[in-house]
């Protein structure tokens, strides 16, 4: 059977509800999957060219996917769902800060996207495999507190 994005993502909100039913507070359940405030929060992190060869499908994706190019380009992307429905988010500004570990960092508003109806954040940031960086994740929602995490993410 052929594993899509949506299995893969829906599986992963599946585990994050049922965490919070278990009583987990809002944590790090895995590298790259945080739950805070209510909210399913994946972090990917990808070389551009990757992000590049995506289908132009809208105006917003192709003016983003001509972002920068080369070694050490990356496309920071993060998917936020509803903890309790696994619903998508649509709504939020997300604002991020990758500080390489004991140099400078990069802060950036993710700007929405959506590939193969799905709804995510991303943007373009120059990192460097040589050292660990830091993913500072600021996310607003109309109505609601502004929401933190902090990733840790190394290339490989």
């Amino acid at each position: 059977m052929k594993t899509t994005i949506k299995t893969v993502t829906l599986c992963a909100a599946l585990l994050g509800g049922a965490s919070l039913l278990l009583g987990v507070q809002a944590r790090e359940l895995s590298a790259n999957h945080h739950i805070v405030k209510g909210m399913d929060v994946y972090l990917g992190v990808m070389p551009a060219a990757a992000v590049q060869a995506l289908p132009e499908n809208e105006q917003a994706e192709r003016a983003m996917h001509r972002g920068p190019a080369g070694a050490g380009a990356y496309h920071v992307n993060l998917s936020l769902f509803d903890a309790a429905t696994h619903a998508a988010i649509r709504d939020a500004q997300v604002r991020v800060s990758v500080e390489q570990v004991g140099l400078g960092s990069e802060t950036r508003q993710l700007e929405p996207m959506s590939i193969n109806g799905f709804v995510s954040y991303g943007n373009y940031f120059s990192m460097n495999a040589a050292r660990p960086y830091v993913i500072e994740v600021q996310i607003q929602r109309p109505g609601l507190p502004e929401a933190h995490t902090r990733f840790k993410y190394q290339i490989f």
